[in-house]
């Protein structure tokens, strides 16, 4: 956190930042006197006024700032006694309700520090983990509708519960609970509408709201939030938001099949992403543009950009991250010519899905290999690949309507019947599929 005394003596000189400028004058919006109060006060100078102003905001965020360093503090063994309370995966919803109770009740955990980093980690598991996700949340939702005391705001403690409102909607979401994701967001805007007004946070619920629209197949209108979103994290001077939104913008173009305008905005996303920030973010926008420019048949150039990305996905040791990035080098190396280290990719790729029990993106690569083989006339390859397909039909997260698809692929192949049409049909419903679970598939 700035340093509030350095904060004061660069405004008095003119030399604090924009963004700076803008959070002291909400500061001192905050901690004006009553009009009451400052009525039964003597009259005083114009600028002792202005001082008198000036020093009860540094004071007040000299206030928040101890305190937040003291929850800081505090934070690595409050976070190892929430990992402890953490329901098991599967278990009955009301082991987490008496969880939250218990956050709820527990003054020792009421804590605006943690309320932000359980917000944080929850998007983090958004990538891997959407129960964990939607668990995080709700901790923090707990938590900061419990909080009373300290010197912030009615206001103040709005915004922050409209954000972590806003995060559950986001991990709901991401769990494919939409009704739930509403219903979140909803309640969200309504802690917003009694929040200080600030244009940070409605930035960022814009962002939550776009991922849903987006979700809901309602394209035009997330596309136009989205515009919107990144006009005012522009206006605010937020590069690292802006750039965050300009990613979200270009999966939308991407949906709509428009590869100029989704290279144009990730790129442009991908350069304002701070990287220190939101590494994940970084490494989720960077795989993202190798694989747009490689759908828009700049291989070459989608080839050249693996090394860094790899070197990224390697730092942060997600594996899952570096196996998804091997899919993408597989495709890649395929479409230059590059036969033999595609396929090894591609093996590898679905190999790694299948040891963690993810079937459906096995699913996919088994496909996509289908068709490569499929093209060139290799029967025997297709059948074989039809073979090591039958343990999908027993995973978990493929669901029904695509197992009846993929085994009237496999039925074919095994007969030696499968055509290259059938195979990039039942190909493109998987990958539509994933989105929309209830699509039917039609031959």
């Amino acid at each position: 956190m700035t340093n509030p005394t350095e904060l004061v003596e660069r405004l008095l000189a003119g030399n604090a930042s924009p963004a700076e400028s803008r959070g002291a004058v909400r500061a001192l919006l905050r901690h004006l006197p009553p009009a009451a109060a400052a009525a039964d006060a003597p009259p005083l100078p114009d600028a002792a006024l202005y001082d008198a102003a000036v020093e009860r905001a540094a004071a007040a965020a000299r206030r928040v700032e101890q305190q937040l360093a003291g929850e800081e503090a505090r934070l690595p063994s409050r976070l190892a006694e929430l990992e402890r309370l953490v329901p098991a995966q599967g278990s009955d919803d009301g082991d987490l309700v008496r969880v939250e109770q218990r956050l709820a009740q527990d003054a020792r955990y009421h804590s605006w520090a943690l309320c932000r980093e359980l917000s944080r980690l929850s998007l983090e598991a958004t990538f891997d983990d959407p129960w964990r996700a939607v668990v995080l949340a709700r901790m923090a939702v707990a938590i900061a509708g419990a909080l009373t005391a300290g010197p912030e705001s009615d206001a103040l403690r709005n915004d922050l519960r409209a954000l972590c409102w806003g995060h559950l909607g986001n991990a709901q979401r991401v769990a494919s609970d939409l009704r739930a994701a509403e219903r979140a967001l909803a309640t969200a805007q309504e802690l917003l509408a009694r929040g200080t007004g600030d244009p940070l946070v409605r930035c960022q619920l814009l962002g939550f709201e776009i991922s849903l629209r987006s979700d809901q197949s309602r394209f035009d209108e997330a596309l136009a939030l989205c515009r919107r979103a990144v006009h005012l994290a522009r206006r605010l001077g937020d590069a690292h938001l802006e750039g965050r939104l300009l990613s979200q913008q270009a999966t939308l173009y991407a949906y709509r099949g428009d590869a100029h305008r989704s290279i144009a905005s990730l790129e442009r996303g991908v350069a304002l992403i701070d990287v220190e920030a939101e590494p994940r973010l970084a490494l989720v926008a960077r795989h993202n543009l190798i694989s747009y420019l490689s759908e828009g048949g700049r291989h070459r150039e989608a080839w050249e950009r693996l090394p860094e990305t790899r070197a990224l996905a390697e730092q942060l040791g997600h594996p899952l991250d570096r196996v998804r990035l091997r899919w993408l080098e597989g495709r890649i190396a395929l479409r230059l010519g590059r036969v033999e280290e595609g396929l090894a990719a591609l093996h590898e790729a679905r190999d790694a899905f299948l040891a963690k029990e993810i079937g459906y993106a096995a699913a996919l690569i088994s496909l996509e290999l289908a068709v490569f083989h499929a093209e060139r006339g290799e029967r025997a390859q297709v059948r074989r690949l039809a073979e090591e397909m039958l343990p999908l039909f027993a995973a978990r997260d493929v669901h029904r309507e695509a197992q009846a698809a993929l085994k009237l692929f496999c039925d074919a192949a095994r007969a030696e019947r499968a055509e290259l049409d059938l195979a990039r049909a039942v190909l493109d419903y998987l990958e539509r599929a994933r989105r929309h679970p209830d699509l039917r598939f039609r031959p």
